[in-house]
């Protein structure tokens, strides 16, 4: 009984390795310090994408009252991605300095009021600078993928490291859920103004940030030995500075290429998500609603798909070392680009549907992949290759999203096919990335591993001035063995690089064989951004009441009563002259107050101009998701009916309420229209007309119809309505 009870206890509730990093992964424990450190990595990442896309979801809101222009909305997107990729770099030699508890810390303290000060903007500048400000808070993904290296062996690295990540993903989508709901209640509760209430709505993802960044720094600890600064110090491995850390990672070939690998896995996921809901919607005519849900789909997969990717990494290292690693990488990401380049191919709904989600499965496990072989390339400079490979996922989605599908001169299933073959073409480099001391995909390892004292392995890549004997040595033994392997392995390698490349051929041919159209952006953006929101939102539709008028409303009053009481159920778009704003000076009903679009053209009587002024206004109202009917009204009409009676009668039905008539007046019609606008499909009617959503974006998106009116339609003739084939329903002026 005695002897037991001198027996020595682990301080750890895992059990660890010779370096007191965790063996085994419990998701479902928070024991500390390995448990603990995960949950808070996550989390504090989490609360990081929470706060970074909580402005999405309210940009309708904040549109309409900073008068933002869809060119400053393009902006403040692209200034967020470019503030993540520079924090991304940063965060890796931070990381390597400090610590990654420190470094998280201290940039979710320093992000979380640039996302509460977006309660104060006033102007589109401060908007964009809010946005860009914002986007660092993305940094913090490096800080959690360093820590979870320190914290776990390698034999499950790779799965906390995709845990960690997908988990943290999360936080976007739940900010798209949560950040309407908490605006409607401080409108509907609280009472608050709009102005006030978007603004207010702001405080909380700030505030959660900084509780979890407290927490952070509260509860966490860097390594299972405690504090980073402390490990350093024990070790008494030489101070590294910033800038030779910096340029010791900077100059490691195989972060460049992890860097690609994941702007094609990380970055493609990324730019699905943005286009992919328009597609569905375009191609295969499902509703919007329908399209946000397939839209959704992808973001959720990473609850499982990167994680899983991590674990077929360590599977993959255990049972067959670094080249498991990498040749899992490799076939991973390259089934993903091929099952992409099919996506863009396949003609039915759901064959396309069940070819998406494969693809989601198999793009994000190859995230999780990459940074299964991350932790592996440089101890030293770890943070730094983190960083780069981190910044690559989101320069990969820029680069693509400018070169595919930003004024593409290609149709949306082709820039996918094209998309596809870019990911299959920037996976060959994984074929390059060579360890001394575990190989490569072809080559064995150069060096023995028994031989490697635990410093060496430390400053394996680079090593300090007092080594330089050292590492000249392991350099003239790593070049003769790769002179005797290469030989040995040439034939393998050349049958392998010819197999890759008929591998791309036979997809790029695929490719070629595509139609290409020229796709409407201004429009895909804005209706994407409403098919990705509506799904999320849970309240009654509602009616957008959308006048044109020369300047005031004369009768704004009647309107006042009719409005009065019903304020959840309609929206108001005013079309007026350029620069005339709507404002206690000139109208004497609050509905109207800043109501007028911020793109308003010169509109004159029987012109084309006149239906440009009405697709102005139905764009702006399309992406609010809930306005399900949309009325045109002039400044000269009333309201007859009181609002219940109006809403009920619209609402009760789902067509389009068009008076039209054939027209036989001659001179009307003009025979060049022919045969888009055959004479027998003429008529005449009135543009005061009520639409459903799904014949305003009938409307909204026509590329074919409305440029046909510009061109041939004469000045001072009625308004008409035409009825194209496929029933597309399309308001003209004749």
């Amino acid at each position: 009984m005695e002897p037991q009870s001198l027996k020595l206890q682990s301080p750890f509730a895992l059990p660890v390795d010779s370096d007191n990093k965790a063996t085994e992964f419990r998701p479902l424990q928070i024991s500390p310090p390995h448990m603990r450190a995960f949950h808070l990595a996550w989390l504090s990442l989490f609360s990081c994408f929470f706060s970074t896309f909580s402005i999405p979801p309210l940009l309708p809101i904040i549109r309409d009252d900073l008068k933002l222009t869809e060119t400053d909305i393009g902006n403040a997107g692209i200034a967020s991605f470019v503030g993540a990729i520079f924090s991304r770099l940063a965060m890796g030699p931070a990381c390597d300095l400090m610590g990654p508890r420190l470094a998280s810390a201290t940039l979710s303290l320093a992000t979380a009021p640039i996302i509460m000060s977006a309660s104060l903007v006033t102007s589109p500048t401060c908007f964009i600078l809010i946005r860009f400000g914002v986007g660092f808070s993305l940094a913090n993904f490096v800080a959690t993928q360093f820590w979870m290296t320190s914290m776990f062996s390698p034999s499950v690295v790779g799965l906390a490291n995709g845990v960690s990540a997908g988990w943290a993903n999360m936080g976007a989508g739940v900010a798209q859920l949560v950040m309407p709901q908490i605006y409607y209640l401080l409108v509907s509760l609280l009472d608050l103004p709009v102005s006030t209430a978007w603004r207010v709505s702001f405080l909380i993802p700030g505030l959660f940030q900084a509780v979890t960044a407290i927490m952070v720094l509260a509860y966490g600890q860097d390594l299972p030995s405690g504090s980073y600064k402390d490990f350093r110090k024990a070790i008494k491995t030489p101070k590294d500075n910033f800038s030779e850390m910096l340029y010791n990672g900077l100059s490691n070939y195989r972060g460049w290429i992890l860097a690609l690998t994941y702007g094609y896995c990380f970055g493609s996921e990324l730019t699905t998500d943005n286009i992919i809901a328009q597609y569905f919607y375009d191609r295969f005519g499902v509703n919007l609603q329908v399209a946000g849900m397939i839209a959704a789909s992808v973001g959720l997969a990473n609850l499982f798909s990167r994680p899983m990717g991590g674990a077929l990494s360590d599977k993959m290292g255990r049972s067959f070392g670094m080249r498991g690693r990498l040749w899992g990488l490799w076939l991973v990401q390259t089934v993903a680009g091929l099952l992409c380049v099919l996506l863009g191919r396949v003609n039915s709904l759901w064959g396309s549907i069940a070819v998406l989600c494969t693809f989601s499965v198999f793009v994000q496990a190859a995230s999780g992949l990459t940074f299964g072989v991350v932790p592996f390339v440089s101890k030293r400079s770890l943070g730094v290759i983190a960083g780069m490979t981190g910044s690559g996922g989101t320069v990969g989605a820029v680069a693509t999203q400018m070169l595919l599908f930003s004024g593409s001169r290609f149709s949306v299933q082709t820039s996918i096919s094209l998309m596809g073959l870019m990911m299959i073409i920037c996976t060959l480099p994984v074929t390059f990335i060579y360890f001394p001391r575990w190989g490569g995909m072809f080559f064995r390892p150069s060096c023995n591993t028994s031989s490697s004292s635990p410093e060496e392995d430390y400053h394996l890549l680079h090593s300090g001035s007092d080594n330089k004997e050292k590492r000249r040595e392991m350099k003239q033994r790593k070049a003769t063995h790769q002179k005797s392997v290469y030989s040995y392995n040439k034939w393998k390698k050349r049958k392998i690089f010819v197999m890759l490349s008929l591998l791309s051929l036979l997809g790029f041919c695929l490719v070629l064989t595509h139609n290409s159209t020229t796709t409407n952006t201004t429009t895909s953006r804005i209706l994407t951004l409403a098919s990705l929101r509506s799904h999320f939102i849970v309240q009654k539709p509602k009616i957008a009441f959308l006048f044109i008028a020369r300047n005031r409303l004369p009768l704004d009053m009647l309107w006042d009563a009719f409005f009065k009481g019903q304020e959840s159920r309609f929206s108001i778009f005013v079309h007026s002259r350029p620069g005339f704003l709507f404002n206690k000076a000139n109208t004497r009903s609050e509905y109207f107050f800043n109501r007028q679009v911020n793109d308003s053209i010169q509109v004159d009587w029987g012109e084309a101009s006149m239906i440009e002024a009405e697709r102005i206004l139905l764009r702006h109202a399309l992406v609010d998701p809930l306005n399900e009917r949309f009325v045109f009204l002039s400044d000269s009409c009333i309201p007859l009916y009181n609002f219940s009676y109006t809403y009920d009668y619209i609402m009760s039905t789902s067509t389009s309420f068009v008076d039209s008539f054939a027209d036989t007046k001659e001179g009307r019609y003009n025979p060049k229209m022919a045969p888009l606008v055959p004479v027998y499909n003429w008529r005449k009617g009135s543009q005061w007309v009520v639409l459903t959503r799904k014949h305003a974006e009938v409307v909204v998106n026509d590329t074919t119809v409305f440029p046909m009116f510009q061109q041939h339609c004469k000045v001072m003739m009625l308004c008409g309505l035409f009825v194209l084939e496929r029933q597309l329903l399309y308001m003209i002026g004749a």
